[in-house]
């Protein structure tokens, strides 16, 4: 259920993913680099379906960009919705990255998906976040969240008059930090069929990074 899900949640956030041997152990588990959860129960699904469309942003301004992080979007996705995507543009944080050589402008909801580039008021959710490349596309290039994606894609594709109901939380250690550590998501289809939660780990293999500047160190 979500309670189990928010102590969950933050039994993760204990995790050292700026440790070298933590990496490792991630990368070696989890060579998709995602994780899957489990599912919700029906207490949790009639509460998570009574409402399909929630925003959540930080109320901390980070003073060197002027912008704001998204942390949660929940969206109800239809196969109609897939022609509609849209590229990020000024990304809140990117400019702030000196170097960006491991990192990817990371939809919340993928472009493929019909990501818009904001939700909610005019510029108030921006559907983006600062992720590693293994995050975003795996090691491999479809995996991370393109694998998670192509699962409601390929769902859609074949049941095109049901839908999707997305949810993507980004997780940061602290709320100051540019950098997230991981990235929960929940995907529910309107026939049940698909009932899945995954964390995705905002890792990269050999590196190691500063959650609260971006900065990087290969090894």
């Amino acid at each position: 259920d979500f309670i189990d899900l928010y102590l969950l949640i933050q039994e993760t956030k204990r995790i050292d993913f700026s440790s070298k041997e933590q990496i490792r152990k991630l990368a070696l588990k989890y060579p998709f680099n995602y994780k899957e959860i489990g599912k919700l129960d029906k207490r949790s699904l009639k509460i998570f379906l009574k409402k399909t469309d929630y925003y959540k942003k930080s109320e901390i301004i980070d003073h060197d960009t002027l912008l704001y992080k998204t942390l949660i979007i929940k969206h109800k996705i239809y196969h109609g919705d897939f022609k509609n995507g849209c590229t990020l543009k000024n990304l809140p944080g990117w400019n702030g990255i000196k170097n960006r050589g491991i990192y990817h402008k990371t939809h919340i909801i993928a472009k493929e998906l019909g990501g818009k580039r904001t939700y909610g008021p005019p510029g108030e959710y921006y559907n983006g976040f600062i992720g590693t490349e293994h995050a975003n596309v795996g090691v491999t290039g479809n995996s991370g969240m393109r694998h998670l994606e192509y699962l409601i894609k390929n769902y859609l594709c074949n049941n095109n008059k049901d839908y999707i109901v997305y949810e993507c939380r980004v997780i940061y250690k602290n709320p100051k930090d540019k950098i997230p550590i991981f990235i929960v998501i929940i995907i529910v289809s309107s026939d049940y069929l698909i009932n899945k939660i995954y964390f995705v780990w905002n890792i990269q293999c050999r590196y190691t990074i500063n959650y609260t500047n971006g900065e990087f160190v290969a090894w």
